[in-house]
């Protein structure tokens, strides 16, 4: 995951006509291979617009009574479970199952909060940002005319 940031930096300082980070790769051709090649191991454009549609998609009435909220965003099928836990152990126990599966198609995050808006105003930038960044990506990685 550090790999993919190092290069997609450096390819916006080149898209910006910026100056480079000292000590890095100056290569743009092969920078921009690198950052197609971790973009695509890494699946960052489905998990980042499968996180930022998940959450415009939660569920607002059939989870309720929860202090803690189980998402695991399935990439492959571009789907979304969420289950509300009363217990901090129970759902730490549930998370722990999904990463001993080591599905690279899955991600879950665990968060403290009692209700599905407060989640939406906890990870505001998965609306706005996230649509930004991937714009810049793709930009990045585009083949060069």
């Amino acid at each position: 995951m550090e790999a993919f940031f190092l290069f997609n930096g450096i390819c916006l300082s080149y898209s910006e006509q910026t100056p480079l980070v000292e000590n890095t790769p100056n290569n743009e051709a092969e920078l921009i291979a690198e950052l197609r090649e971790a973009t695509k191991a890494l699946k960052v454009t489905q998990r980042l617009r499968g996180w930022a549609n998940a959450l415009h998609a939660l569920p607002r009435k059939h989870i309720k009574n929860f202090q803690w909220l189980l998402l695991a965003l399935d990439t492959t099928k571009n789907t979304i479970a969420v289950t509300g836990y009363q217990d901090r152990k129970e759902a730490s126990r549930a998370v722990a199952e999904l990463e001993k599966s080591k599905r690279s198609d899955l991600d879950a995050v665990l968060v403290w909060v009692n209700s599905v808006q407060k989640l939406r105003l906890a990870y505001p930038n998965y609306y706005a940002d996230t649509n930004e960044f991937l714009t810049a990506l793709d930009a990045a990685i585009a083949p060069k005319q």
